[in-house]
């Protein structure tokens, strides 16, 4: 194995996660704190990989799915390709009546640091670069609880004029599985089909 690709991630323990379930935080190039996250992070992991941003995708469901959206629209020169699937991305309103406004107040402090770091702000920040280098998809279900914030980045998106593709399962609800297979294959690999040719060039050159 070629040792220059090896990169390591330092992991660190948490009490406040900022994403999903887990309590370890995987710090990426020593920018952000990420866990819970349903990605790989090639190039990062402890293993040979690809090391061009095109060989990075980003996949998260429900508050992974924030996740991805977050660290993705936050870091468009890390990631090639960011997949937000029945994304929790709510408005600070919603956040402040669930659960007390605790995991509001453990994760960001404040109105403003959530607001910064929302990645409904970051898309708007980062729109030169997402809408030129970036492949982005946007899956939900007719029946999500997250459905709202889903439809409002497929619009966000498309006034930013990012190109997206953006895609509702019919007749399920809050559920990864039922979200893919609802909606088959020949809907849900194309962005990857597109990811891998991408790739291909890049490393041709």
């Amino acid at each position: 194995m070629n040792n220059s690709k090896k990169k390591l991630v330092r992991k660190e323990r948490t009490t406040a996660p900022l994403y999903g379930r887990s309590d370890v935080n995987i710090r990426i190039l020593g920018l952000t704190p990420c866990t819970g996250v349903n990605i790989r992070i090639l190039g990062l992991t402890p293993v040979s990989t690809i090391t061009q941003r095109e060989g990075r995708w980003i996949e998260g469901f429900s508050m992974e799915g924030y996740g991805a959206g977050h660290l993705g629209f936050k870091y468009p020169e890390l990631f090639g390709v960011v997949s937000c699937i029945c994304s929790a991305a709510m408005g600070y309103d919603f956040w402040v009546g669930y659960g007390g406004g605790e995991p509001l107040k453990i994760i960001f402090g404040s109105r403003e640091r959530f607001e910064a770091n929302h990645p409904f702000t970051l898309a708007e920040k980062n729109a030169e670069m997402l809408r030129t280098k970036t492949l982005v998809r946007i899956m939900t279900s007719q029946h999500d609880t997250a459905l709202k914030p889903s439809r409002e980045l497929h619009d966000l998106l498309d006034g930013l004029r990012i190109p997206h593709t953006y895609m509702e399962a019919p007749g399920v609800g809050h559920d990864y599985k039922a979200v893919y297979e609802t909606l088959g294959y020949d809907k849900t690999l194309p962005l990857f089909q597109k990811a891998f040719e991408q790739l291909r060039n890049v490393s041709k050159k």
